[in-house]
């Protein structure tokens, strides 16, 4: 069975003047698959709920309804009557095929997703999805999959973008959307949340999720000292049209180029060796000093300097002085 991914817009490694200059990748996939899960809790001992769609049989009582909803009628809930299996066993309770479709929508700005599951079909599901993400956002909204009697794993990677995978279990999704995420960077991914289709809807905390972005641009081609960043925007071209824009000014008109940029996280200049400049772009400073490591590892490097943070949160156009480790605000 082949087990797909999408992602979104991403970077997969730190750029390094000195080693062919710097380079912002994209990465865009999608893919919807259908697969198999057979859908039920593990028994545990006493009492356990599980779905019987047809009522309780021998040795059951039925102790409560699913809340239904989304197309999707309530169903009985049983657990095993006291006693029930004595003398032949612990009582396993009937796992059922449950026949449930979801549907996942996101944004680009967004560093969450909305889902819409216990649905009758993919398409309901993909129409009520992107129904609720274009209330929220009012546009830029696209359904990254939908998906029937299965999973999905979302993990966000050093920028901020998120990448998904499908699995039979929540775990299972889970790990190979961290495995599809690291695949692209040095760090490990970030595990954001997983879905099962017969999951109810879920919607972002947009004051929490909103992406701020940050991007840092340098001259292209020279090796001058200085980073120009631009923080706190709401959308992702204009942080780097306006880091380019302050980059150039300074140097009267050269070009320059975007050299990382994060969406609700942190531009993390550092040194490679004493004469090579590099930025990092993570969700926490803990994580880019990470990154910068294991890039100089990779680099042989014999020193590796961290220089001063900026939070994507932060308003502001910056410069940082590679030669001084520090950043002024400029505009």
């Amino acid at each position: 069975m082949n087990w797909l991914f999408g992602a979104q817009n991403g970077d997969a490694d730190d750029p390094i003047f000195g080693l062919g200059g710097a380079t912002v990748r994209f990465f865009l996939a999608a893919a919807i698959i259908a697969i198999g899960l057979l859908l039920l809790a593990a028994p545990s001992p006493a009492h356990a709920q599980y779905i019987c769609p047809n009522g309780p049989g021998p040795g059951e009582n039925q102790v409560g309804t699913t809340p239904g909803g989304n197309g999707v009628a309530p169903m009985p809930l049983c657990a095993p009557v006291d006693g029930a299996g004595s003398g032949n066993g612990p009582y396993v309770p009937r796992y059922v095929h449950v026949d449930t479709s979801a549907a996942m929508a996101w944004h680009p700005d967004v560093g969450d997703v909305w889902l819409n599951g216990a649905a009758l079909s993919e398409d309901a599901a993909k129409r009520n999805v992107l129904a609720a993400c274009t209330a929220a956002m009012g546009s830029g909204c696209s359904v990254a999959a939908g998906f029937s009697e299965a999973a999905i794993g979302v993990a966000r990677d050093s920028s901020g973008s998120l990448v998904y995978a499908m699995g039979g279990t929540s775990n299972e999704a889970g790990m190979r959307a961290l495995e599809a995420c690291g695949a692209r960077q040095v760090m490990p991914c970030v595990l954001i949340v997983t879905f099962n289709s017969y999951d109810h809807d879920h919607n972002p905390n947009l004051a929490r999720y909103r992406k701020s972005y940050a991007a840092a641009a340098w001259e292209a081609g020279n090796e001058t000292q200085l980073l120009y960043v631009a923080s706190g925007y709401p959308d992702l071209a204009r942080a780097q049209s306006r880091a380019i824009a302050a980059c150039e000014a300074a140097m009267n008109g050269r070009a320059c180029e975007v050299a990382n940029w994060v969406g609700n996280g942190f531009i993390v200049p550092y040194l490679v060796d004493t004469d090579r400049r590099a930025v990092s772009a993570e969700a926490t400073v803990e994580r880019a000093e990470m990154r910068a490591s294991k890039v100089c590892n990779q680099q042989n490097a014999t020193s590796c300097r961290v220089q001063e943070p900026i939070d994507s949160r932060q308003s502001g156009v910056f410069v940082h002085d590679y030669g001084t480790g520090r950043h002024r605000i400029i505009q």
